[in-house]
């Protein structure tokens, strides 16, 4: 049987390509893949780019490079210049997984609205045992 592809219109394309443009993904390494992971705030502070003022998070995601092999370590980002938590569930990764994409607990985003200079504070309220790496992937949306 002949395998059937599905023609995709230029108003498909130009649809996807509106998506790409109003999206602004930034993956920012935290920790080296060497440095255990230990709590604590301020890990990390990054500046929001005037390329994403007025965007909203609208997921957040870590990645470690050793994983846990006990407990789940948690993450949570603050904006310091609205003092702000951005998160209502926390990111976690599960024992034994490398990222967030699958965890039993999804984070949620409860102040989403970032603008040009707000400093983004990454925290760490639970390292797990034996984590090493983090890194931190961010999606922000244009509304």
């Amino acid at each position: 049987m002949p395998t059937r592809y599905k023609i995709r219109t230029e108003a498909d394309i130009s649809d996807d390509l509106l998506l790409l443009l109003k999206q602004y993904v930034v993956q920012i390494k935290v920790d080296t893949d060497s440095t255990l992971l230990t709590t604590g705030n301020g890990k990390y502070i990054w500046n929001v780019p005037e390329r994403v003022n007025g965007y909203n998070l609208t997921s957040a995601h870590c990645a470690v490079t050793t994983p846990s092999s006990f407990d789940t370590p948690l993450f949570s980002f603050y904006n310091l210049t609205t003092n702000n938590e951005m998160l209502g569930t926390p990111v976690t990764i599960d024992e034994n997984e490398y990222d967030s994409y699958n965890a039993i607990v999804a984070s949620t985003v409860i102040n989403p609205l970032v603008s040009t200079s707000d400093r983004i504070r990454f925290d760490c309220g639970l390292a797990g045992t034996g984590t090493k790496g983090w890194s931190v992937t961010l999606t922000f949306t244009h509304p």
